[in-house]
């Protein structure tokens, strides 16, 4: 922060009056896996939809129904080729991810837990906790994207596991409702209520 305030003192003060959590990718919610935040897919969905948005709603919803079809079929031909279990993109990122381990010092903890020095530094500032089990590492990289950060990256290694077999997907949080369920079926506007019995 302050070699952005050296540098720019408008864009510090900028920073400084709004939440962390709007701009700063430690505060995001580590639930959401993403590594880059923009609102690039919007615009190109809107690009797809441009003809027919004045369309009546079922036109719009068949048009956005074969669309997904078809891309999704798309999709899963090309995964067919791949010549990893990770999308071509993610196979790139964590090669170039394994590189930048090599040089990283792990130290084993427990079964799950490893501390990650940089260049054989005793020195708390250059380490990091890593749990595996968890798939957490103290730097946060790895519970903000999904893939594994260097220090868990060279943890990986250390066991000779496969990056993509580490991380899993989870299915989203259910929440339930307090109080009792509803047995009864919600009744459209134009049904008649029910006349209590005496």
């Amino acid at each position: 922060m302050a070699a952005i305030h050296d540098l720019k003192p408008a864009a510090y003060k900028w920073l400084m009056d709004n939440d962390p959590s709007t701009w700063a990718c430690h505060t995001f919610d580590h639930f959401f896996k993403t590594d880059h935040v923009t609102i690039n897919i919007a615009e190109s969905w809107n690009e797809v939809l441009n003809e027919y948005r004045r369309k009546p709603v079922i036109d719009l919803l068949e048009y956005i129904r074969m669309k997904l079809m078809k891309r999704l079929i798309r999709r899963r031909e090309k995964a067919a080729n791949w010549d990893s279990n990770s999308p071509p993109r993610v196979h790139k990122k964590l090669v170039k991810i394994a590189k930048s381990s090599r040089n990283l010092w792990v130290v084993k903890a427990s079964k799950d837990h490893y501390q990650v020095l940089e260049d054989d530094a005793l020195d708390k500032e250059r380490s990091c906790v890593v749990d595996l089990k968890q798939f957490e590492c103290e730097c946060e990289g790895w519970q903000i994207s999904g893939l594994p950060c260097k220090h868990a990256m060279a943890c990986i290694i250390q066991n000779n596991l496969e990056p993509v077999d580490v991380p899993k997907l989870l299915p989203p949080v259910k929440h339930v409702k307090v109080g009792r369920p509803k047995v009864n079926r919600r009744k459209e506007a134009n049904e008649g209520l029910k006349k209590k019995k005496r």
